[in-house]
Protein backbone atom coordinates (compact mmCIF):
# COMPACT_ATOMS: atom_id res chain seq x y z
CA UNK A 1 0.00 0.00 0.00
CA UNK A 2 1.01 3.29 -0.71
CA UNK A 3 1.92 6.14 1.96
CA UNK A 4 -0.68 8.61 2.91
CA UNK A 5 -0.32 11.49 4.64
CA UNK A 6 -2.49 11.96 7.93
CA UNK A 7 -2.24 15.66 8.02
CA UNK A 8 -3.85 15.92 4.67
CA UNK A 9 -6.61 13.30 5.19
CA UNK A 10 -7.95 14.08 8.33
CA UNK A 11 -8.79 17.60 6.95
CA UNK A 12 -11.77 16.34 4.82
CA UNK A 13 -13.09 14.46 7.58
CA UNK A 14 -16.60 14.98 8.86
CA UNK A 15 -16.12 16.75 12.59
CA UNK A 16 -15.68 20.21 13.53
CA UNK A 17 -12.24 19.95 14.58
CA UNK A 18 -10.82 23.75 13.15
CA UNK A 19 -7.02 24.61 13.29
CA UNK A 20 -5.77 26.59 15.80
CA UNK A 21 -5.67 30.92 15.36
CA UNK A 22 -1.91 33.01 15.79
CA UNK A 23 -2.19 33.59 19.18
CA UNK A 24 -3.46 29.83 20.09
CA UNK A 25 -0.43 28.49 17.63
CA UNK A 26 2.07 30.77 20.30
CA UNK A 27 1.10 28.31 22.78
CA UNK A 28 0.98 24.99 21.07
CA UNK A 29 1.31 22.22 22.82
CA UNK A 30 3.76 19.72 21.46
CA UNK A 31 3.82 15.73 21.77
CA UNK A 32 6.48 13.59 23.78
CA UNK A 33 6.77 10.06 22.33
CA UNK A 34 9.50 7.82 23.61
CA UNK A 35 10.65 6.55 20.60
CA UNK A 36 12.26 3.00 21.24
CA UNK A 37 16.28 3.00 20.73
CA UNK A 38 17.31 2.19 16.66
CA UNK A 39 13.99 4.59 15.59
CA UNK A 40 14.60 7.39 13.83
CA UNK A 41 12.47 10.60 13.40
CA UNK A 42 12.14 13.08 11.62
CA UNK A 43 9.66 16.15 11.21
CA UNK A 44 8.05 17.63 8.12
CA UNK A 45 7.03 20.85 8.38
CA UNK A 46 4.11 22.28 5.94
CA UNK A 47 4.82 23.33 2.63
CA UNK A 48 5.59 27.58 2.44
CA UNK A 49 2.60 29.68 2.51
CA UNK A 50 0.45 26.65 4.95
CA UNK A 51 2.08 27.77 8.28
CA UNK A 52 -1.27 26.68 10.13
CA UNK A 53 -0.99 22.90 8.69
CA UNK A 54 0.20 21.15 10.90
CA UNK A 55 3.74 19.39 11.05
CA UNK A 56 4.00 15.88 10.24
CA UNK A 57 6.32 13.45 12.33
CA UNK A 58 7.91 10.73 10.78
CA UNK A 59 8.93 7.43 12.50
CA UNK A 60 10.73 4.90 10.56
CA UNK A 61 12.58 1.57 11.75
CA UNK A 62 13.56 -1.58 10.12
CA UNK A 63 12.34 -5.10 10.93
CA UNK A 64 13.39 -8.78 9.48
CA UNK A 65 10.66 -9.21 7.25
CA UNK A 66 11.53 -5.53 5.75
CA UNK A 67 10.91 -1.63 6.60
CA UNK A 68 8.30 -0.09 8.93
CA UNK A 69 7.19 3.65 8.57
CA UNK A 70 4.82 6.24 10.98
CA UNK A 71 3.35 9.29 9.86
CA UNK A 72 1.69 11.43 12.68
CA UNK A 73 -0.15 14.67 12.69
CA UNK A 74 -1.01 15.90 16.66
CA UNK A 75 -4.13 18.65 16.63
CA UNK A 76 -3.09 20.20 19.62
CA UNK A 77 -5.27 23.36 20.58
CA UNK A 78 -9.01 21.75 19.45
CA UNK A 79 -11.80 24.18 19.59
CA UNK A 80 -13.50 21.70 21.90
CA UNK A 81 -13.22 18.16 23.97
CA UNK A 82 -13.87 15.43 20.97
CA UNK A 83 -16.94 12.84 22.72
CA UNK A 84 -15.81 9.24 22.45
CA UNK A 85 -18.43 8.72 19.41
CA UNK A 86 -16.27 11.88 17.56
CA UNK A 87 -13.30 9.74 17.80
CA UNK A 88 -14.96 6.69 16.19
CA UNK A 89 -16.49 8.50 13.78
CA UNK A 90 -13.13 9.88 12.78
CA UNK A 91 -11.50 6.62 13.06
CA UNK A 92 -14.14 4.74 10.84
CA UNK A 93 -13.38 7.64 8.17
CA UNK A 94 -10.02 7.71 8.06
CA UNK A 95 -9.36 3.68 7.89
CA UNK A 96 -12.42 3.39 5.07
CA UNK A 97 -9.58 4.90 2.05
CA UNK A 98 -8.34 1.33 2.44
CA UNK A 99 -10.89 -0.88 2.82
CA UNK A 100 -11.16 -1.46 -1.28
CA UNK A 101 -7.87 -2.45 -2.17
CA UNK A 102 -7.60 -4.79 0.94
CA UNK A 103 -8.33 -8.16 2.12
CA UNK A 104 -10.34 -7.65 4.77
CA UNK A 105 -12.92 -5.24 2.74
CA UNK A 106 -14.11 -3.84 5.97
CA UNK A 107 -13.17 -1.57 9.18
CA UNK A 108 -12.51 -3.94 12.00
CA UNK A 109 -11.73 -1.12 14.61
CA UNK A 110 -9.54 -1.74 17.76
CA UNK A 111 -9.57 0.32 20.81
CA UNK A 112 -6.81 1.55 22.51
CA UNK A 113 -6.94 3.72 25.16
CA UNK A 114 -4.78 4.73 29.16
CA UNK A 115 -6.04 7.13 31.41
CA UNK A 116 -5.44 9.88 29.00
CA UNK A 117 -5.64 8.68 25.82
CA UNK A 118 -8.53 6.93 23.35
CA UNK A 119 -7.89 5.89 20.03
CA UNK A 120 -9.43 3.33 17.44
CA UNK A 121 -7.06 1.50 15.03
CA UNK A 122 -7.88 -0.91 11.86
CA UNK A 123 -5.86 -2.88 10.03
CA UNK A 124 -5.46 -3.86 6.52
CA UNK A 125 -3.36 -6.18 4.27
CA UNK A 126 -3.25 -4.69 0.58
CA UNK A 127 -5.02 -7.42 -1.89
CA UNK A 128 -2.79 -6.43 -4.39
CA UNK A 129 0.79 -5.08 -3.37
CA UNK A 130 3.42 -3.79 -6.15
CA UNK A 131 6.96 -3.92 -6.01
CA UNK A 132 8.61 -1.83 -3.11
CA UNK A 133 4.97 -0.86 -2.04
CA UNK A 134 4.06 -2.03 2.22
CA UNK A 135 1.71 -5.37 2.12
CA UNK A 136 -0.28 -4.06 5.46
CA UNK A 137 -1.41 -0.52 6.67
CA UNK A 138 -2.81 0.55 10.50
CA UNK A 139 -4.94 3.84 10.49
CA UNK A 140 -5.30 5.50 13.93
CA UNK A 141 -7.04 7.99 15.27
CA UNK A 142 -7.22 9.17 18.75
CA UNK A 143 -8.02 11.73 21.74
CA UNK A 144 -4.93 12.80 23.20
CA UNK A 145 -5.72 15.45 25.98
CA UNK A 146 -8.09 17.89 24.46
CA UNK A 147 -6.31 17.22 20.69
CA UNK A 148 -6.87 14.83 18.17
CA UNK A 149 -3.87 12.60 16.54
CA UNK A 150 -4.14 10.87 13.49
CA UNK A 151 -1.54 8.21 12.34
CA UNK A 152 -0.50 6.19 9.39
CA UNK A 153 1.31 3.15 9.55
CA UNK A 154 2.68 1.49 6.64
CA UNK A 155 4.45 -2.24 7.58
CA UNK A 156 5.15 -5.72 6.55
CA UNK A 157 2.15 -8.63 7.40
CA UNK A 158 2.79 -9.31 11.22
CA UNK A 159 4.65 -6.73 11.94
CA UNK A 160 6.62 -7.33 15.13
CA UNK A 161 7.33 -3.39 15.47
CA UNK A 162 3.15 -2.67 15.01
CA UNK A 163 2.87 -3.28 19.32
CA UNK A 164 5.62 -1.31 19.59
CA UNK A 165 4.56 1.61 17.93
CA UNK A 166 0.91 1.35 19.34
CA UNK A 167 2.38 1.40 22.69
CA UNK A 168 4.63 4.22 22.48
CA UNK A 169 1.52 6.15 21.13
CA UNK A 170 -1.04 4.85 23.39
CA UNK A 171 1.91 6.40 26.02
CA UNK A 172 2.21 9.73 24.63
CA UNK A 173 1.53 12.67 26.71
CA UNK A 174 1.49 16.36 25.87
CA UNK A 175 3.56 19.38 26.61
CA UNK A 176 2.63 22.52 26.88
CA UNK A 177 3.56 25.12 24.75
CA UNK A 178 6.15 28.54 25.63
CA UNK A 179 3.37 30.22 26.50
CA UNK A 180 1.45 27.74 28.58
CA UNK A 181 1.83 27.52 32.42
CA UNK A 182 4.30 24.67 32.10
CA UNK A 183 6.08 26.36 29.86
CA UNK A 184 6.21 29.88 31.96
CA UNK A 185 8.42 27.97 34.28
CA UNK A 186 10.59 25.68 32.13
CA UNK A 187 14.16 24.90 32.72
CA UNK A 188 16.18 27.43 30.24
CA UNK A 189 17.67 25.99 27.43
CA UNK A 190 21.24 24.67 27.30
CA UNK A 191 24.71 25.18 24.85
CA UNK A 192 25.76 21.75 26.07
CA UNK A 193 23.86 17.73 25.47
CA UNK A 194 24.40 15.18 27.81
CA UNK A 195 23.60 11.83 27.37
CA UNK A 196 23.99 9.43 30.03
CA UNK A 197 25.65 5.94 28.97
CA UNK A 198 23.22 2.68 30.41
CA UNK A 199 25.42 1.96 33.20
CA UNK A 200 25.53 5.37 34.21
CA UNK A 201 29.43 5.45 34.70
CA UNK A 202 30.01 8.17 31.59
CA UNK A 203 27.78 10.45 29.50
CA UNK A 204 28.17 11.30 26.27
CA UNK A 205 28.33 15.08 25.70
CA UNK A 206 28.91 17.55 22.32
CA UNK A 207 27.89 21.30 22.36
CA UNK A 208 24.86 22.19 20.70
CA UNK A 209 22.98 25.77 21.20
CA UNK A 210 20.02 26.33 22.36
CA UNK A 211 19.70 22.69 23.36
CA UNK A 212 16.08 22.09 25.03
CA UNK A 213 16.42 19.75 28.34
CA UNK A 214 15.46 16.54 28.21
CA UNK A 215 16.10 13.55 30.29
CA UNK A 216 17.64 10.40 28.77
CA UNK A 217 15.23 7.55 28.31
CA UNK A 218 16.56 3.59 29.70
CA UNK A 219 15.70 0.26 27.68
CA UNK A 220 13.20 -2.04 29.67
CA UNK A 221 16.54 -4.47 29.74
CA UNK A 222 18.78 -1.42 30.71
CA UNK A 223 21.13 -2.00 27.97
CA UNK A 224 20.36 1.03 25.49
CA UNK A 225 19.65 4.71 26.55
CA UNK A 226 18.53 6.99 24.26
CA UNK A 227 17.76 11.13 24.08
CA UNK A 228 15.22 13.31 21.83
CA UNK A 229 15.00 16.83 21.97
CA UNK A 230 14.77 20.48 20.08
CA UNK A 231 17.59 23.01 19.37
CA UNK A 232 15.74 26.09 17.73
CA UNK A 233 15.04 24.19 14.52
CA UNK A 234 17.50 21.55 14.91
CA UNK A 235 16.02 17.74 15.88
CA UNK A 236 18.58 16.43 17.87
CA UNK A 237 18.59 12.71 18.68
CA UNK A 238 21.25 10.44 20.71
CA UNK A 239 21.61 6.57 21.03
CA UNK A 240 24.07 4.55 23.02
CA UNK A 241 23.54 0.73 22.80
CA UNK A 242 25.63 -2.72 22.70
CA UNK A 243 28.05 -2.68 20.14
CA UNK A 244 26.56 -5.72 17.70
CA UNK A 245 30.30 -6.68 16.56
CA UNK A 246 34.06 -5.61 17.10
CA UNK A 247 35.31 -2.86 14.93
CA UNK A 248 35.76 1.26 15.11
CA UNK A 249 33.22 3.95 14.22
CA UNK A 250 33.08 3.31 10.06
CA UNK A 251 32.26 0.02 10.95
CA UNK A 252 29.28 1.34 12.94
CA UNK A 253 28.51 3.80 10.21
CA UNK A 254 28.44 1.18 7.88
CA UNK A 255 25.67 -0.98 10.06
CA UNK A 256 23.67 1.75 10.46
CA UNK A 257 24.09 3.48 6.95
CA UNK A 258 22.80 -0.29 5.17
CA UNK A 259 19.70 -0.01 7.90
CA UNK A 260 18.90 3.54 7.31
CA UNK A 261 18.80 3.30 3.37
CA UNK A 262 15.95 0.73 3.73
CA UNK A 263 13.59 3.57 4.95
CA UNK A 264 10.99 4.98 1.97
CA UNK A 265 13.03 8.01 1.87
CA UNK A 266 14.76 9.83 -1.06
CA UNK A 267 18.19 10.72 -0.27
CA UNK A 268 20.34 12.82 -1.82
CA UNK A 269 23.82 14.70 -1.34
CA UNK A 270 25.44 11.70 0.46
CA UNK A 271 28.82 12.41 1.77
CA UNK A 272 31.23 9.62 4.47
CA UNK A 273 33.32 11.64 6.74
CA UNK A 274 35.58 11.57 9.82
CA UNK A 275 37.58 8.74 10.52
CA UNK A 276 37.67 5.95 12.36
CA UNK A 277 37.28 7.67 16.07
CA UNK A 278 34.06 9.68 14.43
CA UNK A 279 32.78 8.56 11.04
CA UNK A 280 30.52 11.35 10.15
CA UNK A 281 27.47 10.45 7.58
CA UNK A 282 25.81 13.59 5.83
CA UNK A 283 22.74 13.43 3.49
CA UNK A 284 19.94 15.68 2.40
CA UNK A 285 16.09 13.96 2.90
CA UNK A 286 13.68 14.79 -0.10
CA UNK A 287 16.46 17.62 -1.07
CA UNK A 288 15.36 19.87 1.55
CA UNK A 289 16.21 18.41 4.89
CA UNK A 290 19.73 18.36 5.83
CA UNK A 291 20.66 15.22 8.26
CA UNK A 292 23.90 14.69 9.63
CA UNK A 293 25.32 11.30 11.62
CA UNK A 294 28.26 11.16 13.91
CA UNK A 295 28.98 7.76 14.53
CA UNK A 296 31.45 6.83 17.86
CA UNK A 297 32.40 3.81 19.66
CA UNK A 298 33.20 3.87 23.72
CA UNK A 299 33.02 1.05 26.36
CA UNK A 300 31.50 -2.02 24.63
CA UNK A 301 28.79 0.37 23.03
CA UNK A 302 27.42 2.28 19.73
CA UNK A 303 26.44 5.53 19.77
CA UNK A 304 24.77 6.97 16.72
CA UNK A 305 24.38 11.00 17.24
CA UNK A 306 21.66 12.67 14.81
CA UNK A 307 20.83 16.00 13.66
CA UNK A 308 18.25 17.60 11.15
CA UNK A 309 16.67 20.81 10.04
CA UNK A 310 13.70 20.86 8.07
CA UNK A 311 14.55 23.13 5.05
CA UNK A 312 18.14 23.89 6.19
CA UNK A 313 20.58 25.75 4.36
CA UNK A 314 24.07 25.28 4.01
CA UNK A 315 24.68 27.52 7.25
CA UNK A 316 22.96 25.13 9.51
CA UNK A 317 24.48 22.14 8.16
CA UNK A 318 27.61 23.81 8.66
CA UNK A 319 26.70 24.37 12.40
CA UNK A 320 25.20 20.93 12.98
CA UNK A 321 28.58 19.54 11.92
CA UNK A 322 30.14 21.50 14.49
CA UNK A 323 28.00 20.26 17.10
CA UNK A 324 28.42 16.51 15.75
CA UNK A 325 32.43 17.19 15.69
CA UNK A 326 32.59 18.40 19.16
CA UNK A 327 31.42 15.03 20.68
CA UNK A 328 33.21 13.77 23.83
CA UNK A 329 33.12 11.79 26.57
CA UNK A 330 32.89 12.57 30.43
CA UNK A 331 33.51 9.98 33.60
CA UNK A 332 30.33 10.21 35.99
CA UNK A 333 30.63 9.73 39.91
CA UNK A 334 28.12 8.26 41.78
Amino acid sequence: MKQAVAAIAILAFPVSFALADDAAEQAKPGLHLKIPAGWKSRMREPPAGNAKLPTVMQIDAHEGTGAFSLKLTFFGNAPRKLSDDDVKTVATAAAQQYVDKSVEKTVDLQELKSDNFLGYYATFTDSAPKPGDFPAVTSLVARLGDGLMAVTIMHQKDSKNLPTALEMLRTATVIKGAAGAAGANAPAAANVVRVTSPDGKWALVFDLPDAQPADTDRSDDGKSTQLKTLAGQVICSAFIEPATKAGDAKVVRAFYWSKERQAPLQYSNIKMLGDDKLAILEYTVDGTDPNIHGYLVHEGTWIDIHLSRPAGTATDTAAMEKAIKSARFEPLTK
